[in-house]
């Protein structure tokens, strides 16, 4: 899934002109956001406090690149990119075979190569 999300982030990206500094800047902001709420849910994870209202959050913010980048997604791929997206909102329910602590481990990777993808968004060249 997340692996997904990302690849279909950074084609996307890679389609943007690279003189939309503005769009950059928004994707790279939203991307952090992500990040940042990632961490939080694998914080909570480790702890093992209850981790609630992340799905919505992270709704809000893959429907804010996708709308961003909608105008970048070909004809035909605008469905899978939408469903691998929505796909993502659900990080509080993910994996539920796994104990907290492997949760919080693999979304702490998450979070690390989505701040990376972040800040290279403004820094790309196409």
């Amino acid at each position: 899934m997340w692996v997904d999300f990302i690849k279909t982030i950074t084609d996307l990206f890679n389609r943007i002109d690279k003189d939309d500094k503005e769009l950059r800047e928004k994707i790279s902001i939203l991307l952090n956001e992500i990040h940042l709420l990632i961490l939080g849910v694998s914080d909570n994870l480790e702890k093992n406090e209850e981790v609630n209202l992340c799905s919505q959050t992270m709704e809000t913010l893959t429907d804010e690149i996708y709308e961003s980048l909608k105008n970048y997604i070909r004809v035909e791929d605008m469905d899978k990119t939408y469903k691998t997206l929505k796909h993502c909102s659900h990080i509080d329910v993910e994996f539920d075979e796994y104990d907290n602590l492997k949760k919080s481990e693999f979304l702490k990777d998450v979070a690390n190569e989505i701040k990376t993808l972040s800040s290279s968004v403004c820094l790309i060249d196409n």
